[in-house]
């Protein structure tokens, strides 16, 4: 499936793209849209998922070692059971649909999200306590499943489904979102290989590219230590507008 026979351009390429996923996992979604979209420069798009797939496992795996007191179940419990449906889903239609014209319904989709957080907070300075709604759960959790599955991009959909909890903290965001991930990256790893698009030479070149995830880990927690929730919840904006952006653009 790769050929190691990158130039170091294509290295430094890979290796920024392994430094954004990691710096993604620590609550700065749609970010790691940049690590999938850079992978698709050094090699095919659908080739690219079986090898971004085991970077996100790890990351996951290497977040929670430190947050995993933080995730906040109840929340996890709502999303998860409809994003492993969209995997399913994803699964049966990952060689039938077009990828370009997901990514771009898959952008819009995220645009009216965004849209529709900065609305909301327009409309409803102090946010009423309480849990996101159930049929929040049930869409962002089909859509973000589907995506998952066929481009590794749910950040922006599990990112906005936690916003509309006003009492959850970075931090507890962080736990939350890479315990949720975890499961669902894993649940993904069989299917990916069935599907041909991780290999034993897909792993080898993961293993070329974990220090640059955990560097990424690092940036993002040294960040989160030093700015305010507002903050956060402003910068995880502007990164799902990005990628909005990004999946239209593309």
């Amino acid at each position: 499936m790769l050929s190691f026979q990158f130039t170091p351009l294509q290295w430094g390429i890979a290796l920024l793209a392994a430094y954004t996923i990691g710096l993604s996992k620590t609550g700065f979604a749609g970010v790691g849209l940049v690590g999938i979209y850079l992978m698709t420069e050094i090699m095919p798009a659908r080739e690219s998922t079986g090898v971004i797939l085991p970077m996100v496992v790890f990351a996951d795996v290497w977040v929670i070692r430190s947050f995993y007191k933080e995730a906040r179940w109840p929340l996890i419990r709502s999303f998860l059971p409809w994003a492993m449906i969209g995997i399913v889903v994803g699964y049966l239609l990952f060689a039938r649909i077009p990828e370009n014209r997901f990514r771009a319904v898959v952008g819009a989709i995220i645009l009216l999200l965004v849209a529709g957080q900065y609305l909301r907070r327009w409309l409803m300075p102090t946010p009423k306590p309480g849990p996101p709604p159930a049929a929040a759960g049930i869409g962002l959790g089909l859509v973000g499943g589907i995506n998952t599955m066929i481009a590794n991009s749910a950040g922006p959909f599990m990112a906005m489904y936690l916003l509309l909890d006003p009492s959850l903290g970075k931090w507890e965001f962080v736990g939350t979102n890479a315990m949720m991930f975890l499961i669902i990256n894993a649940s993904k790893l069989p299917l990916s290989y069935s599907l041909g698009v991780i290999t034993p030479q897909s792993l080898l070149f993961n293993l070329y590219l974990l220090p640059a995830i955990v560097a990424g880990i690092a940036t993002g927690r040294f960040i989160l230590e030093r700015i305010s929730q507002r903050v956060f919840e402003e910068i995880l904006l502007l990164f799902c507008l990005f990628a909005s952006i990004r999946l239209l653009w593309s």
